[in-house]
């Protein structure tokens, strides 16, 4: 292998060995303050790390070239306290190792992994023993005293030593003690050091001891203390003039866990504060700034202590399991990752149904994906679902490419159907290609081939084929192109030097990125994936992404679709809008106090969770309720800016609308991607539609509204004392009065008037009703619309959730109209 090509290996075998096991070390996540993020932060700093050096058009054996690589990925991509650490340790490692005239050997090894111990303790103004300091100190001394031992040899020690020390953390630190967990930075660390070892061997590294058993189920563990300070602040700062120790003298009185860590002219600033702006007025204050992180610890550590009580009151059964048939190595690791559960299996070797049926038994889940990776396997998979004693659905994947790609969709907590539609649909947004060769003369699919020939198919059908395996991979990808995305999985035998031919593809194909993994699947040197860079987007490849004041139920949601919610609180308690509790549940309560409960828009961190969950989609919109009437689209605005700082992905929509209408948009736009649409018309479509959407409602009294501080108190008496029903409309998205009616009869003629006025007999009309604990209300609302608009289409009927039934009260009826749909 080439140098450049070792330390992919190496990247992408840590992160990959981080990935599977980012939620174990979330949750080990005590010191140095119970956030439950360092598996995640360093999950994605050694993304960051791999996706650098894959990127960059280096020398293949340039070692100081790729060391600076490295060391730039790193910094740039380091996310928390752990992520800075882990970029001084790669710093330090890369920098050893590219100053090596040689070839690497044990002393080299030792050289480089102390270079890395004296980076990350240099970096750490106040170092803690327990740590993951603590793991690479000892990896460096452990490799000083094996440097007559092969090199393979040395490393196994290494890393045994290493995983000892992670053992020892709980005995060193009172607060991993009390917790009876062992240190996460430390864990993970090692975790990704046996990654990087594996991937560069071409092998799928074991989970470690510390991490087998590793869940902290204890309420010792679950109840640590949370950091005195509120928000971890993480940034780039550039320029010339960047002092590094003034800027650390400033930042010290500003919290703690501060580090500075980096080299003229580009540093990376952590720091737990209070005030996360003072910390970025002074870093623009010497230079350039970037790359802004802001997290809220203490949010994140409320979520980690709901996750972990989870795992105290039982062990919960995810709603789905996945099972794929996989060959190669590095293939499995990937499938790993994303949460399947292995068959091996390919071209010449597949299961047999009884094979299947036992594996899928195995994975745990309330319904079982299966994706068989291969025509082949396709029939017995399905005899095999047929057998099983839950739900089963079998995605027709028909190679590896498309199974990985499917497989980035899959989402354990959610139902077997919706993981299914959501596999399949990103399945067909994807083109396969594979290379493989023939073993005898034959015509397939109207080809020619001779035995020993390449054969290159497309989608399954074969469309290219001669002696040169070059030429036919070559003219393969030139029928999948133009594409935004091609991925290259590499098998077992090299054919020809893939490093020159993917830097000619990447200059030549400027607009697609491309990327190499290690598959090492056997008869197949090369498998191929193209996300198509079309320009219709589809359900496949776009997702929506509302918040839980569209009010629709979780459970009808479309595969593409996911939910943010908002909260209410009733004094100290809070709760998530439709996931805490249910409209039921919350009018019930809200008829027994009197107090007026409290509502509140999701964090950008809740937005960016969510928005981060759908990274295998091309195009994600983003629609929440009105931003006249509620600051979730600004929170959302803030999540996506800074995931997408260019807007090329995220988008954030104002539909001026709530409930109900804002449902009848989401509609509208999944309809037109459910055929494939052009983004332009997309987005025409959606501005025409706003202007056109009209939503009327009635309240059975003012009096939530002004609770909530819409109306003035005197409103309120005069509108009570007169019995009289407020009429309400949307209007540019703020509430508006329309009229006022005495009693529920009045109300409803109202109700027609307005939908007599706003529609026509002879046009298109999507109809969408709302209630809050008043069916019979909007049983009687369908009745009308049926008799005076038949041609109508009531898309929803719907009960108004927890946050708009706070300032719409129990009774009130809401009519959404959207003409010309």
């Amino acid at each position: 292998m080439t140098s450049l090509e070792c330390a992919v290996a190496l990247a992408r075998g840590g992160h990959s060995a981080l990935e599977a096991n980012r939620q174990r070390i979330d949750d080990l996540n005590v010191y140095p303050v119970p956030d439950g993020d360092t598996g995640s932060n360093l999950t994605d700093t050694a993304a960051k790390l791999a996706e650098g050096l894959e990127a960059a058009a280096l020398p293949v054996d340039d070692r100081a070239a790729i060391a600076h690589a490295a060391t730039r990925a790193a910094l740039m991509g380091a996310r928390g306290n752990s992520g800075v650490i882990l970029s001084q340790i790669v710093r330090g490692f890369a920098h050893a190792l590219g100053g090596e005239p040689a070839a690497i050997d044990a002393a080299a090894l030792a050289r480089a992994l102390r270079a890395a111990s004296d980076a990350a303790y240099g970096a750490v103004r106040q170092p803690v023993e327990g740590t993951m300091l603590t793991a690479i100190r000892v990896m460096a001394e452990t490799a000083e005293a094996r440097l007559a031992l092969p090199l393979d040899v040395a490393l196994d020690e290494v890393l045994a030593e290493a995983e000892a020390t992670v053992l020892r953390t709980r005995e060193m630190l009172p607060v991993l003690a009390e917790a009876g967990v062992v240190d996460a930075g430390a864990a993970g660390l090692v975790e990704f050091a046996r990654g990087a070892v594996a991937g560069l061997r071409g092998e799928r590294p074991p989970t470690i001891t510390a991490l087998a058993d590793a869940v902290p189920i204890s309420l010792d563990a679950i109840h640590a203390g949370p950091s005195r300070f509120r928000y971890c602040t993480t940034f780039l700062i550039e320029g010339e003039m960047v002092d590094r120790e003034r800027l650390e003298a400033l930042l010290d009185p500003l919290g703690d866990s501060l580090l500075v860590v980096g080299e003229s002219p580009t540093y990376k600033v952590h720091v737990h504060t209070d005030d996360p702006g003072a910390a970025l007025s002074l870093g623009v204050a010497m230079g350039s700034i970037e790359g802004v992180e802001i997290a809220n610890m203490h949010d994140q550590s409320a979520r980690r202590t709901l996750r972990l009580l989870s795992h105290v009151e039982a062990e919960a059964t995810p709603a789905s399991g996945l099972l794929a048939v996989v060959s190669g190595a590095g293939n499995e690791a990937a499938f790993r990752s994303a949460g399947a559960r292995i068959v091996a299996g390919g071209q010449s070797m597949n299961p047999s149904t009884q094979e299947l049926a036992d594996a899928i038994a195995s994975v745990p889940g309330d319904g079982v994906v299966v994706l068989p990776n291969n025509a082949n396997v396709l029939l017995a998979a399905e005899h095999a679902a047929e057998l099983a004693d839950r739900p089963v659905r079998v995605v027709p994947t028909g190679s590896i490419a498309a199974g990985l790609h499917a497989a980035t969709r899959f989402d354990a907590t959610a139902a077997v159907e919706r993981n299914a539609d959501a596999m399949s649909a990103a399945a067909d947004s994807h083109r396969t290609g594979e290379l493989t060769q023939a073993v005898r003369d034959a015509r397939v699919d109207g080809v020619a081939v001779r035995r020993g020939w390449y054969i290159g198919l497309l989608d399954g059908q074969a469309v290219e084929a001669g002696p040169d395996a070059e030429a036919v991979a070559v003219a393969l990808i030139g029928r999948m192109l133009p594409a935004r995305r091609l991925t290259v999985i590499r098998g077992q035998d090299r054919l020809f030097d893939l490093d020159p031919w993917l830097a000619r593809l990447r200059t030549e194909q400027g607009a697609t990125e491309v990327r190499l993994a290690e598959g090492g699947q056997p008869l197949y040197p090369l498998l191929l994936s193209a996300e198509l860079a079309a320009d219709h987007l589809t359900t496949g490849d776009t997702a929506l992404v509302l918040d839980s004041t569209c009010d629709i139920a979780f459970d009808a949601l479309p595969a593409n679709w996911s939910v943010v919610p908002l909260t209410v609180s009733f004094g100290d308690e809070s709760f998530a809008d439709r996931v805490e509790i249910s409209p039921a549940e919350f009018y019930g309560r809200l008829a027994r106090v009197d107090a007026t409960p409290r509502t509140s828009a999701p964090a950008p961190g809740a937005w960016q969770q969510r928005l981060e969950a759908l990274s295998g989609y091309r195009r994600v919109f983003v629609l929440p309720v009105s931003s006249r009437v509620s600051a979730s689209g600004d929170s959302a605005l803030v999540s996506a800016r800074d995931l997408d700082p260019d807007g090329h992905r995220i988008t954030v929509l104002d539909g001026r609308s709530v409930s109900v209408g804002t449902l009848l948009l989401a509609d509208g736009l999944q309809r037109r991607l459910v055929r494939g649409v052009a983004e332009n018309e997309l987005m025409r479509w959606f501005e025409a539609a706003r202007d056109r959407l009209q939503v009327v409602f009635s309240l059975d009294t003012l009096e939530y509204l002004q609770r909530g501080g819409r109306i003035g108190r005197g409103q309120a008496l005069v509108g009570g004392a007169l019995s009289v029903r407020p009429i309400l409309m949307l209007q540019d998205g703020e509430v508006a009065p329309l009229r006022r009616v005495r009693g529920s009869r009045r109300a409803r003629a109202a109700f027609e008037q307005f939908l007599t006025e706003h529609s026509s007999a002879d046009e298109p009309l999507r109809i969408g009703i709302v209630h809050a604990a008043n069916p019979d209300g909007a049983a009687e609302l369908a009745v009308m619309v049926a008799r005076v608009r038949p041609q109508a289409e009531i898309d929803h009927i719907v009960e108004l959730g927890a946050v708009v039934g706070t300032h719409g009260g129990p009774g009130t009826l809401g009519l959404a109209l959207l003409t010309g749909a």
